[in-house]
């Protein structure tokens, strides 16, 4: 299994990386232990993106250079294989504690 673990202080460019990766954590600021915690599934991560994720390069230079992804006028967020739009607040739950697939949204 392929982990990518981006640390999102920034809006990345991912999507020449992302296809290759069995589940993408974002992390923002944390430690190397807690990110193998949440791999190892040791804790219920949960939480919505402060941005968007950028579909490609054009979509940052079309970008407004004071929010990212925020209300832009045209797709400007990565959307995965599985159709999952990295948008403002998009995010999920492994759901550890609960029976039944990952919440999205």
């Amino acid at each position: 299994m392929v982990v990518l673990n981006v640390n999102m202080v920034n809006p990345w460019l991912i999507h020449e990386i992302e296809p290759g990766a069995d589940a993408v954590l974002a992390t923002f600021h944390t430690t190397h232990e807690a990110a193998l915690d949440v791999i190892r599934g040791r804790f219920d991560p949960s939480g919505k993106l402060p941005f968007g994720i950028p579909a490609d390069l054009a979509a940052v230079e079309r970008n407004a250079s004071d929010v990212p992804s925020y209300d832009e006028g045209y797709d400007y967020a990565y959307r995965n294989a599985a159709g999952d739009r990295y948008s403002y607040g998009f995010g999920l739950s492994l759901g550890l504690d609960r029976p039944g697939p990952p919440r999205r949204g």
